[in-house]
């Protein structure tokens, strides 16, 4: 979400994110924590063979699998481990020393999490933004810098040439600040899921333009519906939901699911069929019935007022329509 502040009355309180109980009866704990880490959040538990979870099995038991399959194979490595050190290796059959170590196959072990090191990167780099205006800074020195490089209406209401250059990157630094933790931790939430695919597919090069781009398209919408307003505008919010217009144009499956591990392969639909793919639009008719509710109040917990909305949807129309001038592949 990007919040709006008030000058004068700070920046907003923090947002309670409420989840749905998606039916946990009759699952084990294993089964949806595999489904919520690969489903949601684009981590992937690596089963047998180096395959994927997401990529081999969609059923949310695989985990489970995964984990009997892998005690097997220990039991079955111990066993055979055992009849090979009571074997000899020498021709003339003398048997080597009962001390001597049997040495043991070395198992490569997969990694658990699997998200570009580009996005790890940017996680990184907002959450020590914020850790460092929280616990470091003093609140003036906090005030000062929210006034520089924080989104502001009003300042496009003055002459330029009588104010200081804030308005020539407070489009695009607004977007590496946050009103709270819980803030960030939102962003971060959908960044995750939606802002892998879209890095592994155009590159860290190419995504930092996009995210320039897509925060001044965000506060371009949202300066048009609050032209001259005196509240700031913080969140990287406008640029997940144009990382969400981007994914929306390539991560659907002619079958329309997604394989989250190989979803950045697929072919890029063009706008008109992208329009006419019932996933697409389901997807896109949904995200925008959300943030029309949260404009009406509905779903804004600390009020439409606190929530730019606007910039969502600035953000999410600059991504759809605009990705395959970011997309190298045909």
């Amino acid at each position: 979400m990007a919040f709006k502040s008030s000058l004068h009355e700070g920046l907003p309180s923090a947002h309670r994110l409420e989840l749905g109980v998606w039916g946990l009866t009759g699952r084990s704990v294993f089964d949806w924590t595999a489904f919520f880490l690969s489903a949601i959040s684009d981590v992937f538990i690596k089963c047998e063979k180096g395959e994927t979870c997401a990529n081999k099995c969609r059923a949310v038991g695989c985990f489970w699998r995964a984990r009997e399959s892998y005690r097997a194979r220990n039991a079955d490595d111990g066993a055979a481990e055992g009849i090979v050190s009571s074997m000899t290796d020498q021709t003339d059959g003398a048997v080597p020393p009962q001390d001597a170590e049997t040495e043991k196959p070395v198992r490569a072990h997969e990694p658990a999490f699997n998200l570009p090191a580009g996005l790890v990167g940017i996680l990184a780099v907002l959450v020590a933004i914020h850790a460092v205006r929280t616990y470091l800074l003093p609140q003036a020195v906090d005030e000062e810098l929210i006034f520089n490089f924080a989104f502001l209406p009003a300042r496009y209401d003055h002459p330029l040439t009588d104010q200081s250059l804030a308005w020539l990157w407070s489009p695009v630094t607004y977007s590496f600040l946050h009103g709270s933790w819980e803030h960030l931790i939102f962003n971060g939430f959908w960044m995750v899921a939606f802002g892998a695919p879209v890095i592994r597919r155009v590159g860290m090069a190419r995504l930092a333009v996009f995210w320039c781009l897509s925060a001044i398209a965000a506060v371009a919408l949202h300066i048009a519906f609050h032209w001259g307003d005196m509240a700031v505008v913080v969140g990287a919010s406008g640029v997940v939901a144009g990382l969400m217009g981007a994914a929306a144009r390539f991560v659907f499956s002619p079958s329309g699911r997604i394989s989250r591990q190989f979803a950045h392969m697929n072919r890029r639909l063009p706008i008109g069929e992208a329009l006419s793919n019932r996933s697409v639009v389901v997807f896109a008719g949904i995200w925008f019935l959300t943030n029309f509710l949260i404009g009406l109040g509905v779903f804004a917990f600390g009020g439409a007022a606190s929530i730019a909305w606007e910039a969502h949807i600035g953000g999410f129309l600059f991504g759809f329509f605009l990705f395959g001038f970011f997309d190298p592949r045909n």
